[in-house]
């Protein structure tokens, strides 16, 4: 074995190493697992890689709803701590909403983005910008 020539260690952890088929016409032709280093690789459907959850027709849609989960947990963090009468100042939410929301949103976008995955992105980018216009509602309130 190649490896073994080598001197080569192959880590063949179960969390750590699968079989992903991208695109595949004959899903069949593929085994659903082999023997590596003592140790049994099983084919699976998405895998994760660099926090970017890959499928098998490389379309992402499922890294695309955890993205969704994701954002709508931390947009619910945000907005608990600002209303139209109360809360966080303008410049404080939109910095926020620059470090938590849009790091999340763009990060491997270049690679997973499209129309399709974007569709529920697009509502958590709106109600981001809301959180960020009551802010300046309530700052011009204040001020005049």
């Amino acid at each position: 074995m190649w490896t073994s020539k080598w001197r080569m260690v192959v880590n063949c952890n179960v969390n750590k190493t699968e079989i992903i088929c991208f695109s595949c016409q004959d899903i069949s032709a593929v085994p659903e697992s082999f023997e590596l280093c003592g140790n049994r690789i099983y084919l699976t459907d998405s895998s994760k890689v660099l926090g970017i959850t890959l499928d098998r027709k490389l379309n992402f849609k499922q890294h695309s709803q955890d993205v969704y989960n994701k954002l709508i947990y931390r947009w619910v963090c945000i907005s608990r701590y600002t209303n139209r009468n109360w809360g966080l100042n303008q410049k404080v939410l939109i910095r926020l909403t620059k470090a938590v929301i849009f790091s999340s949103m763009f990060y491997g976008s270049l690679i997973w983005q499209n129309n399709a995955n974007m569709l529920e992105l697009n509502k958590v980018w709106y109600k981001s910008g809301q959180i960020c216009s009551w802010s300046s509602i309530q700052c011009s309130t204040y001020t005049s």
